[in-house]
């Protein structure tokens, strides 16, 4: 049977997931239903009582719509739910007088974006749940990118800025244009996850429907098609021991200033290091390693550390007030035993001290050779699957095993949590109730910390996270030490986690399509001059075939290339540039709200950086491995 002429009472018997946008075919309308005349005069009159009145029936409206077509909605995808439009519908949801506040659930990240708002009701006796889902979570890409890249019709006119205006109500071809705009919008992203849900279905057998993020995505079409062993998770003490070791990839400056540079590229770093043993299976804890042990050891190793004196650059990272350097001197640390390895052979005295050795294992290779294969070789919405999925898995095996839990709560209830709860946040929602950002899965020992000190009675909830934090270790010290001959055998200037601005031509063997081999982003041609200011703040300018100038520019806080390379220079001299940001969102997760500034964006070097401005030790437990990941 062809997928695309189902209907739904087709769909419902086959159990295939349905997705549902904002968009409903030509009843979108509805949603904008609004008293034209009140709104206007209660704008006139200033009154803004009346307006969040017909705003709170115009919500009213949208919750009556979907709960009478209940059996059309189950999944509600929302293109930036998490730092947009969540903060309108969880608003208006709960400003409803008829919802149960205990019946809208969410899950909000550590930074406050919305994951997840669902929806729980009763209708003629039968429960139903509507959630909305962010697809730019699991659809990392703009709209218009999404749609290109599923080869669907995306947004046929740009976003006018007058639809901000509250006016827009008042001027009839402006609303027009404004209703047009939304439907194509819904449209745009219905027809791009339609497209996207069939591929899944397809080929991998997974529903997007099921998933919150790309990672978990990932996931999800691992275990279900590459997995062949299972893999455990760490108790706690050995989670804590071996996310000591578990760093990001280096960003270094070591040139402020080059000429007729080459700038390379690493074709899927974090991809090709998954191809690589990974640690499986715990085999013991040791209390004490010798060195000699070290050549047959595999794990995670706790050392006392010291760098040689003429060390080119540092390799071993280390963390400290927040912040990871790459330091000279002495220290102790947890490290992956193969990092360790490549540190001996540079000169590095390394004591070992203690660890926890494991098994190899070579994990990701039929996933990772599936989707290199395809990202090699094809276009369209293959290679953005393919290219997506390969830069995304491994991250989820590093994920914290404390949880944040998302409750609303009466006002009634909160003195009871403030008492039994660690709360990370605490937001107040209309009528007097609250959202509380409660910690799960805490660490035995800052439980019992927080109760001898504090004399509470801590409660909180146990989750199992899927996540194993020695593999994405493994993985993270694997694309660190590819790193290493790059920036050791050749005129380095700058280097990310894994591309290199260099004044070197490196060899044809190093160079090429393959995973973990070098690209040419210039594809041949020099950078005339680049300017390095900090990490990840730069500039540069070269010619193209054709001899036209093409600036680049990389500056936290502005547009990537919205600056000239002369402002980069005159940053460089300590010159301050001033940047206009018409259009900048500043939320409120207090007051559920979003509003639009213009701001002034200063830019000044300050001591190698730039500077924007805007108007205790866990013990280790004796060795143990409790449950299964997956299987």
């Amino acid at each position: 049977m062809d997928i695309e002429t189902l209907t739904f009472k087709e769909f419902d018997d086959l159990q295939i997931p349905i997705i549902i946008t904002s968009y409903t075919n030509s009843k979108l309308n509805r949603l904008f239903k609004i008293d034209y005349v009140n709104l206007k005069q209660a704008i006139q009159n200033k009154n803004l009582n009346d307006v969040e009145l017909l705003v709170n029936n115009l919500w009213k409206d949208y919750l009556n719509y979907l709960v009478l077509n209940k059996d059309s909605f189950e999944t509600i995808f929302v293109h930036n739910l998490g730092d947009f439009d969540g903060y309108f519908l969880i608003k208006g949801l709960l400003s409803q007088e008829n919802v149960n506040i205990k019946n809208v659930n969410t899950i909000i990240d550590d930074k406050n974006k919305w994951i997840l708002i669902r929806y729980s009701f009763v209708k003629d006796g039968k429960p139903f749940t509507i959630s909305w889902r962010d697809s730019l979570r699991i659809f990392p890409v703009s709209l218009d990118k999404l749609t290109k890249n599923f080869n669907v019709e995306g947004k046929t006119s740009k976003y006018n800025i007058l639809f901000n205006n509250i006016d827009v109500f008042f001027d009839s071809n402006l609303y027009s244009s404004f209703k047009d705009y939304a439907m194509q919008d819904s449209k745009s992203l219905h027809n791009a996850l339609l497209t996207a849900q069939k591929i899944y279905l397809s080929k991998y057998q997974v529903d997007i429907c099921q998933v919150l993020s790309t990672s978990s995505l990932s996931l999800k079409i691992f275990r279900k098609n590459f997995l062949n062993t299972d893999i455990p998770i760490l108790v706690e003490s050995v989670d804590a021991f071996i996310r000591k070791s578990y760093f990001g990839g280096a960003t270094d400056i070591f040139k402020s200033r080059g000429y007729n540079l080459r700038y390379y590229d690493i074709n899927s770093l974090y991809p090709n290091a998954m191809l690589k043993p990974m640690p499986l299976e715990l085999i013991k804890k040791h209390d004490k390693i010798s060195l000699n042990e070290l050549n047959d050891f595999f794990g995670f190793i706790l050392c006392n550390i010291e760098t040689p004196n003429n060390i080119k650059i540092p390799i071993l990272p280390y963390r400290a007030l927040g912040k990871t350097f790459y330091p000279l001197g002495k220290w102790k640390g947890v490290y992956f035993s193969e990092e360790i390895k490549e540190a001996i052979k540079l000169g590095y005295k390394i004591e070992p001290l203690t660890g926890y050795e494991f098994s190899k294992y070579n994990l990701f290779d039929d996933y990772i050779n599936h989707f290199y294969e395809i990202k090699k070789n094809s276009q369209g919405s293959q290679r953005f699957i393919a290219k997506m999925h390969l830069n995304q898995l491994y991250g989820i095996f590093g994920r914290k095993q404390d949880v944040i839990e998302s409750v609303n709560i009466y006002g009634s209830e909160l003195l009871d949590y403030v008492k039994t709860r660690v709360i990370k946040s605490i937001t107040e929602l209309p009528n007097g109730n609250y959202t509380l950002l409660l910690y799960n899965n805490l660490l035995s020992d800052i439980v019992k910390e927080l109760e001898e000190n504090v004399s509470l009675n801590i409660k909180g909830g146990k989750a199992i996270v899927k996540s194993n934090v020695a593999i994405a270790s493994a993985v993270t010290s694997y694309a660190r030490i590819h790193m290493i001959p790059f920036k050791l055998n050749y005129d380095v200037y700058y280097s990310d986690t894994d591309s290199i601005f260099t004044s070197d031509k490196l060899p044809d063997s190093l160079v090429g399509k393959d995973l973990g081999l070098m690209k040419d982003e210039l594809d041949g041609l020099l950078i005339k001059e680049a300017i390095f200011l900090g990490l990840k703040q730069y500039g540069y300018y070269y010619y193209d075939k054709n001899n036209k100038k093409i600036e680049k520019s990389v500056l936290s806080g502005v547009d990537r290339d919205s600056l000239k390379f002369s402002e980069i220079d005159e940053l460089s001299t300590g010159s301050v540039i001033t940047k206009s940001a018409p259009f900048r969102f500043f939320k409120s997760l207090k007051n559920l709200t979003i509003r639009i500034k213009s701001v002034d964006i200063v830019l000044k070097q300050n001591n190698n950086k730039i500077k924007i401005n805007k108007t205790k030790t866990t013990p280790c437990l004796p060795c143990k491995q409790v449950g299964v990941l997956f299987k």
